[in-house]
């Protein structure tokens, strides 16, 4: 995919997660990619949040792998976090639902990882990782195509055909030699 089109894929998932999650104070932007503990404590000034980065494109597949980091800050009730929890399952049904037009299908291969650690813990936050990849079509990904309008569709031919004397056209029935018809 074009550099372009790796942005666009990327920004057409945020908006479509944006759209999801458009609760009052949800944060949800794209990321450049992974976290250092100082960005996490950054980050974790607006939650709850999903930032979402691209992490890895793969030219011999025509697959691009994602992740949508998940920052969670818990109150006291929620000193286990179940809020987080509740982010990750509906995170990964609106994974299942995503599009962009040079994609082949939704997001697959989704998995969700807890990285919860003792530092996180010391600013009460905790981070979950939902990798996902999403699949192109061909040569998306290597500069060839903008979109599904720039490729040319087989629409069948128009022609007449000779076979001996007889003239056939698209469309005609052909009867075999022992009376069967094509």
């Amino acid at each position: 995919m074009r550099p372009a089109n790796l942005v666009s894929a990327r920004d057409a998932a945020v908006g479509q997660i944006r759209a999801a999650f458009a609760e009052p104070g949800f944060h949800v932007a794209a990321h450049p990619g992974r976290f250092s503990e100082q960005d996490i404590r950054q980050a974790a000034q607006k939650t709850p949040a999903i930032l979402t980065a691209l992490l890895r494109v793969r030219e011999s597949d025509d697959t691009a792998d994602f992740a949508s980091f998940v920052l969670y800050r818990a109150n006291n009730k929620d000193r286990i976090y179940d809020g987080a929890l509740s982010v990750v399952t509906k995170l990964t049904a609106v994974l299942k639902t995503l599009d962009h037009e040079l994609a082949l299908d939704v997001p697959g291969e989704i998995s969700a990882e807890c990285l919860f650690t003792g530092s996180l813990e010391a600013i009460n936050v905790t981070l979950w990782a939902v990798s996902w990849s999403w699949k192109f079509i061909p040569h998306s990904m290597v500069g060839g195509i903008e979109s599904l309008d720039d490729i040319e569709f087989f629409d069948g031919i128009d022609a007449t055909y000779g076979i001996g004397e007889v003239e056939l056209k698209d469309g005609f029935t052909m009867e075999g030699k022992n009376g069967d018809t094509v």
